[in-house]
């Protein structure tokens, strides 16, 4: 069963934290012990419309998130690929204007 919910952050250390707590829980991960990393998503003609996020851990597991700014919700992923929560945020945390520019000054290879 899909679990939905509404929630509020007021950046993206926030959102990110949330985020990575939440993909740890379904397979038990150990949030201090998993690699987290993060990318941008790019609409069709380049523009920045989010964030996939990925935790990584034991035996090539792997679950996902993804940000999707414009229609401020958070979709989760098992690592069997299955959606088991969404997400809607009340606000943005980061305007989408401004994405551009947080990817162009961050390095997203690894977040945490």
């Amino acid at each position: 069963m899909l679990d939905r919910s509404e929630l509020e952050f007021s950046n993206l250390q926030q959102l990110r934290s949330f985020v990575k707590e939440t993909l740890c829980q379904p397979d038990r991960l150990d949030a201090n012990q998993v690699r987290f990393y993060e990318s941008p998503v790019k609409g069709k003609k380049g523009t920045y419309q989010g964030i996939a996020f990925f935790v990584h851990g034991p035996r090539l597991l792997q679950t996902t998130s993804i940000w999707l700014a414009n229609e401020n919700r958070i979709l989760f992923y098992s690592s069997t690929g299955i959606r088991f929560l969404e997400v809607f945020l009340t606000s943005s945390p980061v305007e989408k204007h401004h994405l551009k520019e947080y990817f162009e000054k961050s390095d997203l290879a690894v977040a945490s």
